[in-house]
């Protein structure tokens, strides 16, 4: 709901009920295919999380996936979160 409510904000000049149907029609989607996924093979990343603390989130992620990045590609991936992307109240 959230999701929507700041794409329509972001998109003024876009429908918004076209904006609200894409948007559920994606949510839609990704849920149909983890139902086939099991558990074991999902991870759950929180997007408010990933903006204020993206560092941990990647360390959480590294570890469910089971790689070794190096400290340099960890901090290459986290400089890309831009906080600034948060949902538009």
């Amino acid at each position: 709901k959230h999701s929507i409510e700041s794409l329509i904000k972001r998109c003024p000049n876009k429908n918004p009920d076209e904006l609200e149907a894409h948007q559920t029609w994606l949510h839609e989607g990704k849920m149909n295919l983890l139902k086939r996924v099991p558990d074991k093979h999902q991870i759950t990343v929180n997007y408010s999380d990933l903006l204020s603390d993206p560092r941990a989130v990647a360390e959480r992620m590294i570890e469910f996936l089971g790689i070794t990045p190096d400290e340099a590609t960890i901090e290459k991936a986290c400089s890309f979160i831009d906080p600034s992307k948060k949902h538009v109240g």
